[in-house]
């Protein structure tokens, strides 16, 4: 019989006290019971609901609520540049800003959904610049500026120059780089890219000077290593030698003194 204290059974929050059992049991039969007369209730009630609501509507009550006010008629947007957007709606090929717009977004749609980005320069912006985006010069003359302009196409064949425009700059070929000829002069690159260059460059040089100082390091402490395991190893080789010449030493003068 082992010596442990089983108290257990004294305790009144005994989990398999057939006691505490029968509560647990009477307290889970209790509440579903009351879980059910609460959706009982709640079906009853809006059965109780629809009842009314069909009535309600049978006999035709509160008709007057349900008459929906006419919508206010919408503001009309007011356009300060009226005379400048119908110039830019001539010059767009008798479109007006918004629908140029809305076509250029289909066109980038399209453009995505097959794929037509193999060279930078489809990303460039196509057709001409609206009119805010090119405000002409104070030196220019307007009236020379509009003669020398040539007539804005229109039509079959705006869309056609749209189209040609479209697809040279969406040509593959345009974005592949030129191999310069033998003893050409490279481009000259912008400021930003020379001192991006010229930090890596920079960099470089630290790394590998560096590199070259931990080398030189390592080096010398292998040689320095090495010196001391020569010296070691010399010292150990001498005293072995002098431990077997007293060994012999010894030996002799015994065998001597025996004699």
């Amino acid at each position: 019989m082992s010596g442990r204290l089983i108290i257990l059974p004294k305790k009144s929050w005994n989990v398999w006290d057939p006691k505490n059992i029968e509560r647990v049991r009477r307290d889970e039969a209790a509440a579903a019971e009351r879980e059910a007369q609460e959706e009982e209730k709640e079906r009853q009630d809006a059965a109780v609901e629809r009842v009314k609501e069909m009535k309600r509507r049978a006999t035709g009550e509160n008709d007057e609520a349900l008459v929906v006010a006419a919508p206010a008629p919408e503001p009309t947007p007011v356009r300060l540049f009226a005379r400048e957007e119908r110039a830019a709606a001539a010059a767009l090929g008798g479109k007006t800003e918004e629908e140029f717009e809305r076509e250029q977004r289909r066109e980038e749609r399209e453009r995505k959904r097959l794929g037509m980005f193999a060279a930078p320069v489809a990303l460039k912006p196509q057709g001409p610049a609206p009119w805010y985006a090119s405000a002409p010069s104070a030196e220019v003359d307007a009236g020379a500026e509009a003669e020398a302009a040539p007539p804005p196409l229109k039509g079959g064949a705006a869309r056609q120059a749209r189209d040609d425009r479209r697809r040279r700059e969406q040509d593959p070929m345009r974005g592949l780089v030129h191999i310069p000829r033998r003893g050409a002069q490279p481009p000259a690159l912008p400021a930003p890219e020379r001192e991006r260059r010229r930090r890596s460059r920079s960099r470089d040089r630290s790394r590998r000077r560096r590199d070259r100082d931990r080398s030189r390091r390592r080096r010398g402490r292998d040689d320095e290593f090495a010196a001391l395991r020569k010296r070691r190893l010399e010292r150990e080789a001498s005293e072995r030698r002098k431990a077997v010449r007293l060994l012999a030493a010894r030996d002799s003068g015994g065998e001597i003194g025996g004699v």
